[in-house]
């Protein structure tokens, strides 16, 4: 019988340690360490052990949509820091000799849910000089259509 990824690379010991170091890096950012003030990160911790579990093919392991919708409502996360938060997991996952296909299944999973993390539209999460720029842009392609 074929493991799956949670039982493959020890179930909730090494989900638990993986966690623990991936919160050491997440909140070393000054952008992430705002958003977990006032947060009780044991009780979060066991949260992302459950969605962790989830994304690892826990059998019988489901993770409600609606919670995860809610407790990212209100945080304003955007595009570039949804992908920063990933980048930081894959160097913990590559810490911890997870193989890189294994890596690819767990991503996919996290990524079906990121309409769920991710709150803020691209352009709002764009300073204002990109957005002048891409009016001006837009600008000028209209006059060239013209």
């Amino acid at each position: 019988m074929k493991k799956n990824l949670f039982d493959k690379y020890g179930g909730v010991t090494t989900i638990k340690l993986i966690l623990e170091k991936f919160y050491k890096i997440l909140l070393s950012r000054m952008w992430a360490k705002k958003m977990f003030i006032n947060v009780d990160m044991e009780k979060l911790l066991l949260h992302q052990i459950q969605f962790v579990s989830f994304a690892m093919g826990k059998p019988e392991s489901e993770f409600d949509d609606e919670r995860l919708r809610k407790g990212h409502a209100g945080l304003k996360i955007t595009e570039e820091q949804y992908d920063e938060t990933i980048d930081i997991l894959v160097k913990v996952l590559t810490d911890f000799r997870v193989k890189f296909a294994d890596i690819k299944l767990i991503g996919n999973a996290i990524e079906s849910k990121k309409h769920l993390i991710v709150n803020v539209p691209v352009i709002k999460s764009l300073d204002k000089k990109k957005v002048r720029k891409l009016n001006e842009q837009e600008q000028y392609n209209k006059t060239k259509l013209v």
